[in-house]
C-alpha cells in the first residue's frame, strides 16, 4: 500500500477553477486501485494551498491512473488554451508530489 501526497499552491483567483476540477474528479468516484482520497485546504491572503492525500493498493495503480489518456489530454488542452489566448496570463502554480509506503 502507498500514500500519495500532491500539493498545489495556486493564486487565490484560481480557486474556483481548481474546485470545479476537484468536484468533477470526486463525482467520478474512486479510480481503480484507489482506497481513499482526501483534499485539505489552507487559504491565505493571496494564495490557496490544496493538499491531495490518496491511499492506493500499490504504486502501479497510481501510475496507471496518472497515465490515463484523458489526464495527458487535459494538460495538452490547457497548454494550447494559453497559446491561443496570449492576452490571458497563465496562473503560477507550484506543485509538489511525494509518495510514502507502509512502514511494515
Amino acid at each position: 500500500m502507498i500514500i500519495e501526497v500532491v500539493t498545489f499552491i495556486v493564486p487565490l483567483e484560481s480557486k474556483e477553477q481548481f474546485r470545479e476540477k476537484f468536484d468533477r474528479n470526486a463525482a467520478a468516484g474512486l479510480p481503480p486501485g484507489c482506497i481513499s482520497q482526501e483534499i485539505w485546504v489552507d487559504e491565505k491572503n493571496e494564495e490557496i494551498e490544496y493538499v491531495f492525500v490518496s491511499k492506493w493498493n500499490d504504486k502501479k495503480d497510481f501510475q496507471n491512473w496518472m497515465a490515463r489518456p484523458e489526464h495527458d489530454q487535459g494538460h495538452r488542452e490547457k497548454v494550447q488554451y494559453y497559446k491561443d489566448h496570449p492576452e490571458i496570463e497563465r496562473p503560477k502554480i507550484v506543485k509538489k508530489a511525494k509518495s510514502y509506503k507502509s512502514y511494515k
